[in-house]
């Protein structure tokens, strides 16, 4: 497979490849960060950050491989108000470690509040 290692590693190839969408219309995401990526980010993050059992996440209804970036949108609902308008943030993908999605009522399955 082009742009991709010996064992299915991510090179520098498929990393840089055009923006891909990865959501379907009732998709939930929840992204961890790395705690180099937490405290790299925690601060200008706040407004998007959600608390469940798995601890600190982040929940976004749109994401997209952006790069070397993970690109999330945001609507001031998703995220109690605590934005004034609809925003868009990209994350370096060293900065994530794990993203998880899935349909919005089976959320609280994988520890999303």
């Amino acid at each position: 497979m082009e742009g991709l290692g010996a064992y299915g590693e991510a090179t520098a190839f498929n990393l840089l490849e055009p923006r891909r969408d990865v959501m379907a219309e009732n998709d939930r995401f929840g992204v961890l960060l790395t705690d180099y990526g937490w405290a790299e980010l925690g601060e200008v993050l706040k407004p998007y950050v959600q608390t469940g059992p798995i601890g600190k996440y982040i929940s976004s209804n749109g994401l997209t491989f952006d790069g070397a970036f993970l690109h999330l949108s945001f609507t001031p609902s998703q995220v109690q108000g605590r934005i004034a308008s609809d925003m868009e943030i990209y994350i370096p993908l060293a900065f994530v470690k794990f993203v998880a999605t899935n349909v919005s009522e089976n959320s609280k399955k994988i520890g999303f509040a």
